[in-house]
Order: C-alpha cells, then sequence, then structure tokens
C-alpha cells in the first residue's frame, strides 16, 4: 500500500486574498456611510439618523437644558427675579451656547426668558 501524499502547499492563492479584500472593502464602505453619514443637502437630517448625528443631536438638548438652567439660577438669585438680558452674561462656554449640529447660536428672548435653537428639526427642542 502507498502512503497518501499530502499536499505541501500551506499559503493562500492570489485570487482567495482578492476575495476577501474585496469582501472587507464593501463591508467598510457599507458601514462608513451608514455610521459617518452626513445630513441630507440644505441642513435636513435623513429619517433615519445615523449614531453621530443623534448624538449631536443630543448635545444640542443638553446644550439647551444647560443654558435654560442657567437662566432660572440667573432669575433666583436676581434681586428682582428679573430674567438675564443675554446669554454673555451667564458666563457660559461658547460651544454650550452654540447648536452642536449647525453650530449657529441659540435665539434668547429675554422677555420671556425662552431660548431656543435656530436649526431645521430641532423646534421642539
Amino acid at each position: 500500500m502507498q502512503p497518501i501524499r499530502r499536499d505541501r502547499r500551506s499559503g493562500r492563492s492570489l485570487i482567495e486574498v482578492a476575495l476577501v479584500g474585496l469582501l472587507l472593502v464593501a463591508v467598510a464602505a457599507f458601514l462608513l456611510n451608514r455610521y459617518a453619514g452626513d445630513p441630507m443637502p440644505g441642513g435636513q437630517m435623513p429619517t433615519v439618523q445615523t449614531p453621530i448625528a443623534a448624538a449631536k443631536g443630543a448635545a444640542c438638548r443638553a446644550n439647551l437644558r444647560t443654558v435654560r438652567q442657567a437662566i432660572e439660577a440667573y432669575r433666583i438669585a436676581d434681586a428682582d427675579g428679573q430674567p438675564p438680558a443675554s446669554t454673555d452674561v451667564l458666563s457660559l462656554p461658547v460651544r454650550t451656547v452654540h447648536c452642536a449640529v449647525g453650530s449657529q447660536p441659540y435665539i434668547y428672548d429675554a422677555a420671556r426668558a425662552e431660548i431656543r435653537c435656530p436649526h431645521p428639526g430641532h423646534e421642539a427642542f
């Protein structure tokens, strides 16, 4: 009986390596578009937000909450109970009084002591 010969070639062929590389590039392109996509033209957010866009929206909500709390703290500390004339009086960091998505400054109404974000889609924040 003859011994079984085994193929001593243990490396991968060039075609196998190319196919794996092509598959990795295709998956990376899909994931990059899904997780790092930009807003649609005109600044509108897509119906399904990417995680980065959702995080920036959450940062905008958090900034607005911080500014609203600072306005309320100013009003409580004021002898007459008046709100601040502008957000500059609050001594907050610049990035806190700007939208995290569009970088526009927040709109402050001193008469009603209300602050809102001018970015489209952030009206409910």
